[in-house]
């Protein structure tokens, strides 16, 4: 089982891949979730945990399920994603 701050940094990570793979400016998606963009970035950093309400916003405007953001290759689908047109 991972660290508490190592999951942090890695769902960070992956909010941050998928916001940017769907072209979501941080300010928009602060907006969307309903949180500062100091927030929003603090999620993306793992400097910050999520709490599970705007975990499941965060989802919703991506467009995926919570637990797809907890997948190991969630990163690299949205990569991919991003480039297939």
């Amino acid at each position: 089982m991972r660290a508490p701050e190592r999951l942090d940094h890695d769902l960070g990570r992956c909010l941050r891949r998928l916001r940017q793979a769907r072209d979501i400016p941080l300010a928009t998606f602060a907006q969307r979730i309903g949180v500062s963009c100091a927030d929003a970035e603090a999620y993306e950093n793992g400097t910050r945990p999520i709490p599970v309400r705007v975990l499941r916003r965060a989802a919703d405007v991506l467009g995926v399920s919570v637990t797809d953001l907890f997948r190991v290759d969630a990163v690299y689908d949205a990569e991919v994603s991003s480039t297939v047109h």
